[in-house]
């Protein structure tokens, strides 16, 4: 009998976690929507494990009325979090008893530990990390006992042990097993986003293969032709401006040609070879100091005095700090920006950082970076950015951006390097 009520519990603890993946982490309702009803479902989560309490002996309740809070602050806000606590202090109230004292006494400690542990210090879950939580309901419960001691009962009967032990215990278990299901979840998540990634690639490469090449072959034409034109003499001054123009956009056109071919073009393993990440980047800094002087940026390099071995190519490297760096410099609008480029070591891995001080990307299209045809830029395609993320990944790295509206954008590259 005690062991459905535990189950019940915990089906109660999980019945928000459920709908904060199905309805508000796909984005189904409008915003604020989202918001009331993340408050809405873990107030009722809240509400329920109060009024199915486990009655382990006589007098000595038990039930997971902290885990629904902790769990508001952990995948939802800060705010959120406390709308969460206050509603489950506001009804913990109404049902009256000493019980609620000690509720009213604990929750305090609990939004403070949580702020600080959440917000001080940028706690971010990731896989293994349900320690957190599992430390939290720990303090929470020591809180608890203490002022339990001190309030109501300063005497240690063993139903008393039996009560908090049990309690503890099963908090304890219920947390872990959440964050490891919600850690499941996310994973799955993103591999089906990689799997989906991938076959879009897949698609564009063989696109790129079958038609790239015959779409040149008339442009090489078109542009011999163009220059064959402009060079001669008796052509009024106005008519070769607009060959200049035809021949700028011709050269956009191979441009964004070249991007679909290097979809095609992927590196192969057996050209594989052991390079300096240090001596790539003074190579690439020769070609990109005068671009960034013509916009008036300046670049800040740091990097580590001893060589950084990866196992990469060197013209696909190359490619890649091209393209971030010239995208970090058209991304600051105002003169006298700066670049900044630092190269470095951790564990075992090279660290390439490329940051600006531009005009920053929003939550919503940092998401975005990476995939086909999606660009900040008002002429861009997209297309370079995602041969970047693809050839990062096939050398076993990976790529992180983060950015701030009005701040500026910090890629973060990520190669193993050689044992």
């Amino acid at each position: 009998m005690i062991l459905e009520k535990i189950f019940l519990q915990l089906l109660m603890v999980l019945f928000p976690l459920l709908v904060h993946q199905i309805i508000i982490r796909r984005k189904l309702l409008k915003k604020w929507l989202r918001q009331t009803t993340f408050v809405l479902f873990y107030l009722i989560a809240t509400f329920l494990t109060m009024s199915y309490g486990i009655e382990l002996t006589a007098g000595y309740f038990i039930d997971l009325r902290f885990v629904p809070v902790i769990l508001a602050f952990i995948f939802g806000s800060f705010h959120k979090g406390i709308n969460v606590a206050v509603g489950m202090v506001l009804l913990r109230a109404l049902f009256g008893g000493e019980d609620a004292l000690l509720t009213l006494l604990v929750t305090p400690f609990l939004m403070i530990a949580l702020y600080w542990i959440l917000y001080k210090r940028r706690l971010v879950l990731k896989r293994d990390s349900s320690l957190y939580p599992v430390g939290l309901v720990l303090y929470t419960f020591s809180i608890q006992i203490i002022l339990d001691i001190i309030i109501i009962s300063p005497v240690f009967t063993p139903e008393w042990i039996l009560h908090y032990s049990i309690s503890l215990f099963i908090n304890i278990v219920t947390i872990w097993l959440i964050i490891q299901i919600y850690d499941s979840i996310t994973e799955n998540e993103k591999l089906s986003f990689e799997v989906q990634r991938t076959e879009r690639l897949n698609t564009m490469a063989q696109l790129a293969a079958s038609v790239a090449h015959e779409i040149r072959n008339p442009m090489t034409t078109v542009k011999g032709f163009m220059q064959l034109l402009l060079a001669k003499q008796d052509i009024p001054t106005e008519d070769k401006q607009f060959i200049k123009i035809s021949l700028d956009e011709l050269q956009r056109a191979n441009d964004i040609l070249n991007d679909y071919l290097s979809l095609a073009r992927q590196p192969l393993s057996e050209n594989m070879e052991h390079i300096d990440l240090n001596k790539e980047i003074d190579h690439v800094l020769n070609s990109m100091y005068a671009f960034a002087s013509l916009h008036d940026i300046s670049i800040n390099v740091e990097k580590t005095a001893s060589p950084l071995i990866v196992q990469a190519q060197s013209e696909k490297i190359r490619q890649i700090l091209l393209n971030i760096i010239k995208n970090a410099i058209e991304a600051v609008p105002t003169k006298k920006g700066v670049v900044k480029i630092s190269l470095f070591s951790s564990q075992q891995n090279a660290i390439i950082q490329i940051e600006d001080n531009g005009i920053g990307i929003s939550k919503t299209d940092l998401s975005k970076l990476g995939q086909p045809f999606f660009s900040t830029k008002q002429d861009g395609t997209g297309l370079g950015l995602m041969v970047c993320y693809n050839i990062i990944k096939l050398f076993g790295g990976k790529i992180d951006v983060q950015s701030k509206l009005g701040v500026g954008t910090t890629f973060i590259i990520q190669l193993p390097l050689v044992k």
